[in-house]
């Protein structure tokens, strides 16, 4: 009877234990640690009724939380304090500008030493966080002081100078402004956006589109697919030449690959309107199985490599992050966030 008695009060005090929840702001980061992958991110955890604005890293290879700094008693961080990361500083306004070591998440940046560095910005900094604005295609943090001064912060030795309005070039040419407007924006990547179905590699043109859809773009340039719409797409491959000279389709016929993607499309290469490629000229494909989201990775000649489910339904989707090692997939639920990683070479899945 006792032993009963003491199993039912240890059910009791486990039922009252509330799980931590995450609410991520902001984007996401991949961070190398001993040539090893981690991922970094900000938000508000949640523990009965504590909040604690953090920033965390997570393995990528099983899930699970390295580190978590814990900066601000508050139940909510907007996108706007998420200032952004320049190389190996990562930049968040709560009460006033820190930089903090995306590795040991540590403060290694505050506005007196910055100040120290910039006499022209001691008890000058705004307390407002929309005027710090980072370019991370430049890596330059545009900065509007209390005075009402413009300057341009960079990450070697937090160096300061006025804003001559001039734009620094971006590290590459076709990044997109706008998409990264437009998630810092709404804080969160909308999965169509991440999308797209048209994609040309090596002088192939690649179309993920049923079949009137595919006959929509070969018929009238500049047509384009919706990736959100109902459709049951396949992957024809169509040789071409760049300089516009014909091509003998008898002697390179077209390729209508047999297998079949729901509402898929090409993963983008973030903030970027073109597709993700891997060095081989691997591409990945998103698509809907059961309102939930899979993931398949296709080589240069459109065969299948490996599929994945991410055992996570299609709308709550919210952010990726992409590179040759990984694809990390966020998602937003009732109990808190969770991600999934997946091994890019091999398809192995990891669940948060």
């Amino acid at each position: 009877m006792l032993c009963l008695l003491l199993l039912l009060q240890g059910m009791a005090q486990q039922n009252t234990i509330m799980k931590k929840e995450f609410k991520k702001t902001g984007p996401l980061y991949f961070v190398t640690i001993s040539d090893k992958q981690k991922l970094l991110s900000v938000g508000v955890v949640r523990e009965d009724e504590k909040y604690i604005c953090s920033i965390q890293l997570h393995d990528l290879q099983n899930g699970s939380l390295l580190k978590q700094k814990e900066i601000a008693s508050i139940n909510n961080i907007t996108a706007e304090q998420v200032i952004g990361r320049m190389e190996n500083t990562l930049w968040i306004y709560i009460d006033s500008l820190v930089g903090y070591d995306v590795q040991t998440l540590e403060p290694i940046a505050t506005e007196m030493a910055i100040s120290a560095k910039n006499p022209f910005m001691l008890n000058n900094f705004s307390h407002y966080p929309n005027n710090y604005l980072l370019d991370e295609a430049a890596q330059v943090m545009y900065i509007s002081a209390l005075d009402g001064g413009r300057y341009k912060l960079y990450p070697q030795d937090f160096l300061m100078k006025p804003d001559d309005t001039a734009s620094d070039p971006p590290l590459e040419q076709d990044f997109s402004y706008e998409y990264a407007a437009e998630y810092k924006v709404n804080n969160r990547y909308e999965l169509k956006n991440a999308l797209i179905n048209i994609d040309t590699l090596h002088q192939q043109l690649y179309i993920l589109g049923s079949e009137q859809e595919t006959n929509q773009v070969l018929s009238y340039f500049g047509v384009s697919i919706y990736p959100p719409r109902e459709e049951m797409r396949k992957l024809t491959i169509i040789a071409y030449k760049s300089n516009g000279e014909k091509i003998d389709y008898s002697d390179q016929k077209p390729v209508t690959l047999h297998r079949e993607y729901f509402k898929a499309g090409f993963l983008q290469k973030k903030f970027f309107p073109s597709a993700w490629h891997g060095a081989g000229g691997e591409k990945i494909i998103l698509f809907e199985k059961n309102k939930k989201l899979s993931v398949a990775m296709v080589d240069g000649k459109g065969e299948e490599k490996w599929m994945a489910d991410t055992k996570q339904f299609a709308n709550n989707f919210t952010d990726y992050l992409i590179d040759e090692k990984y694809l990390v997939i966020w998602f937003e639920g009732k109990g808190g966030d969770s991600f999934i990683s997946i091994n890019i070479p091999s398809g192995t899945t990891t669940q948060q």
